[in-house]
């Protein structure tokens, strides 16, 4: 493979004219790569108007990969912006990608972090792939073809729309500010957001004053100051990560359980409903209210199962889920109705009282799910 093996690369971008606390920043980052044996692409031209040249770069370097045999690509790619500086040297970046060894967890091929205002783009982690040069040609196409939408950070909003479409959304893992996205701070008890002792880096996003900043911290980071460039033994990283794999996995299991399940469930009652439909057909049941809202359901209910049927597991969402329950519960609703009383003369009542909506809820049918 790549560089002896590599299996992570590094991206990032440093342009306009030689600034001090950038280029120290950057520094960093080489003597961490070079510790990892990480092969580093550094952009030093903004060929791309605003913030569009770090998408163009991304997408170029993951299609040059994509071109070459797979036993000599790299498998994953880091982006760090600019304004990072590593602090803890001890860390590697194989510390935060998902365990490869798991069938569930290998179909995570981006990790991000959100801050105060959503998706942080600042650092994420993406899996060498179509997926990956998927999105990225969808990042820079979005401002053509999608001009309508708001997009306040530029190509990170454009990013952040992306990952919550049906094609990516359950590739993406979330993970915790702190891991690669930390902001900086002097506390002693630091909130989620902030740095950490033992932490990978710190990202001055937004900072006023940013250089002044970064200068102050590059020389933490250049000292090794042991206060923040500690073993990783030595930090709640590796019990953290276990728990977060492993809450992850369990909500990807559950959402397809829940999907599976419902839908049994919806096969076998629209079963009875059907029967209930071929019993009512021949007597004058077949023209009341009652049957014809019988006929509308099923044909809802005939309706999901076949769309359901085109969808990859991979690509169920949350509102599929949602829409799921809400068929069931339509269908037990019908099933729940009784049929009117027969008239002493042989002919059919029709009750006074209205069809009834609101029958038992989907929890009570279903195990419950992790799409919160």
């Amino acid at each position: 493979m790549n560089d002896e093996h590599a299996r992570i690369g590094i991206i990032s971008i440093v342009h306009s004219s030689p600034n001090r606390a950038y280029e120290r920043a950057l520094q960093t980052h080489k003597v961490h790569s070079q510790r990892h044996a990480y092969p580093m692409f550094v952009q030093r031209i903004d060929p791309q108007d605003g913030f569009w040249t770090k998408p163009a770069f991304i997408h170029y370097i993951i299609l040059r990969e994509l071109r070459k045999p797979a036993t000599q690509r790299l498998q994953w790619l880091f982006w760090f912006d600019a304004d990072t500086i590593i602090l803890n040297y001890n860390i590697a970046l194989e510390d935060f990608l998902p365990p490869d060894q798991d069938a569930v967890l290998r179909k995570i091929n981006i990790l991000v972090a959100d801050d105060s205002n959503g998706l942080n783009s600042g650092v994420f982690g993406i899996r060498v792939s179509r997926y990956a040069a998927e999105l990225f040609a969808g990042i820079l196409a979005f401002r053509g073809f999608e001009s309508d939408s708001a997009l306040w950070f530029e190509d990170e909003s454009a990013m952040e729309i992306l990952l919550k479409r049906r094609r990516f959304v359950n590739h993406v893992a979330k993970v915790p500010q702190r891991w690669f996205n930390a902001y900086e701070s002097e506390d002693k008890n630091p909130g989620p957001e902030y740095i950490h002792p033992g932490d990978l880096l710190v990202h001055f996003a937004g900072v006023a004053e940013r250089e002044k900043h970064m200068l102050r911290w590059a020389d933490r980071s250049e000292e090794m100051n042991p206060r923040w460039n500690i073993p990783l033994y030595e930090t709640d990283f590796p019990e953290e990560s276990d728990r977060f794999w492993n809450r992850t996995k369990s909500v990807q299991m559950a959402r397809l359980n829940h999907w599976h399940k419902g839908n049994a469930y919806l096969e076998t009652s629209l079963k009875k409903v059907n029967e209930t439909l071929a019993e009512w057909l021949n007597t004058a049941e077949a023209k009341s209210d009652n049957y014809t809202t019988l006929v509308e359901v099923v044909e809802n209910s005939v309706s999901f199962l076949g769309n359901s049927t085109k969808w990859e597991q991979d690509t169920i969402i949350k509102d599929d889920l949602h829409d799921l329950s809400k068929v069931v519960l339509e269908l037990e609703d019908v099933r729940a109705t009784p049929p009117p009383p027969p008239h002493p003369g042989g002919l059919v009542v029709q009750p006074r009282t209205p069809f009834r909506r609101g029958g038992p809820k989907i929890c009570d049918k279903l195990d419950s799910t992790g799409t919160r």
